[in-house]
């Protein structure tokens, strides 16, 4: 089954497995994991994605609401078709190389972008009002998602409370001659995909990122935009409002070309082109890295001394970094083993995570971690759910991990290319040699 196949065969056949029944869906489910490996012969390789851990919402996108304590596969498919996986909490997202968008899980504020009656979207469904438009990057709040295109528009779903969709819908704000609506209602919900308000003219997105209250958004400038709730800091800029209903820039980063931001549930990474880390927002675990637990309401600097920071990512209530040789540092809460640092006690600044492999991506979830490394993945801190896809299924402390393990499921001609850590479960992009 070519790439092309298989998105239309989502198209046509998955949104309405609901309708057909589950054991249909479950039917439909296997019928593409049997069926994509037709034309195997035209392609070098097959494309393969798989999830484990925690699956009552349905997040895990096998067609069924089961828990499932080693990877489990999703779909193969001939050639690679996926570009970006993503997940957060209960919902699970991915695009593919032709900018569509299909969602999966709890879909509470119609947060999957999809119109319907059913409480849990159980397998891959295609975001039909994104269909015209050509989405390359899509970012996973709690109640609410944003997905990017490829011109640097915004687009926003879900939970409309606080505002961080940046919607116009009902309180009055003037502009010169132009008045504005931008809703505060957490009873609004923006279940249709729209194009976020308010942005300066000509500005161009490069990145989104999306917390539980607020989003974030990165231009092609170097520029830092926040919007939502400003509880604790989580905007980054000093106003006396609580809440932001459009994009407002960071002023304090104007001085920094910054390169790639991540959000926790309340507070934002903010990394510039020199590798030098940033951070603002609530900090009650020691998750902003600069050696207190005291919330910043603007940007300050993680403590990471002369360290060349490449990527970063944030889970819940702490942060990951990795450095440009492959080193892990991690701080913030620690009481799952998500720090990867032996003890389970919180740290306020970043700290090596002693492991001798080179780390190339690195994934926080909730409380658990996904680092793949030269093609291996391994995971580490929260498991009793299945999420660290170690086959354990007993909920014990033997399910905590404080060092990595390798997900010994895959075989020798399988290469982990993207993994990640959502709420209590985690997704695999697999690439399978023929």
């Amino acid at each position: 089954m070519s790439a092309k196949y298989f998105a239309q065969f989502l198209k046509s056949k998955i949104l309405d497995h609901k309708k057909l029944g589950l054991a249909t869906g479950l039917l439909l489910t296997n019928y593409y994991m049997e069926n994509c490996k037709l034309d195997s012969k035209k392609e070098s390789f097959i494309q393969q994605m798989y999830s484990w851990g925690y699956g009552n919402f349905g997040q895990l996108g096998l067609g069924n609401e089961q828990t499932k304590f080693v990877p489990t596969e999703v779909f193969s498919v001939d050639g690679g078709n996926v570009a970006q996986l993503e997940t957060r909490k209960s919902v699970s997202a991915l695009i593919t190389k032709d900018g569509k968008v299909y969602t999966w899980g709890k879909n509470k504020y119609r947060v999957l972008g999809i119109i319907s009656n059913d409480t849990n979207i159980t397998l891959p469904t295609q975001v039909q009002e994104l269909d015209n438009v050509n989405i390359v990057q899509i970012s996973c709040g709690v109640t609410h998602m944003m997905a990017l295109d490829s011109d640097g528009k915004v687009y926003s779903w879900g939970n409309t409370e606080h505002g961080k969709l940046g919607h116009s819908y009902e309180v009055e704000e003037r502009k010169g001659s132009k008045t504005h609506y931008y809703t505060n209602s957490h009873l609004q919900i923006g279940a249709h995909p729209k194009q976020v308000e308010g942005l300066p003219e000509n500005t161009k997105i490069v990145q989104i990122s999306c917390g539980f209250q607020h989003s974030v958004l990165l231009s092609d400038k170097g520029e830092v935009f926040t919007l939502g709730l400003n509880k604790k800091g989580a905007l980054g800029v000093e106003t006396a409002k609580l809440e932001n209903y459009q994009p407002v820039q960071v002023e304090s980063l104007k001085n920094q070309k910054i390169v790639k931001i991540g959000t926790g549930l309340d507070f934002t990474l903010a990394l510039n082109d020199k590798g030098q880390l940033f951070s603002w927002g609530n900090n009650n675990y020691g998750q902003l890295g600069n050696g207190t637990d005291v919330m910043s309401i603007t940007p300050q600097k993680v403590q990471h001394g002369a360290l060349k920071i490449q990527n970063i990512s944030c889970g819940d209530y702490y942060s990951a970094a990795l450095t440009q040789d492959g080193r892990i540092f991690t701080w913030g809460y620690g009481s799952d083993g998500q720090l990867c640092l032996k003890s389970k006690e919180d740290v306020y600044i970043p700290s090596y995570v002693n492991w001798s492999k080179k780390a190339d991506q690195i994934s926080c979830g909730s409380g658990h971690v996904a680092v793949i490394s030269n093609g291996d993945l391994y995971m580490f801190g929260r498991g009793r759910e299945g999420q660290l896809g170690l086959g354990d299924t007993i909920s014990s402390e033997t399910t905590y991990r404080t060092d990595p393990k390798q997900v010994v499921f895959f075989q020798k001609n399988q290469k982990v290319i993207q993994a990640k850590a959502g709420g209590e479960h985690t997704l695999a992009l697999v690439q399978t040699a023929q």
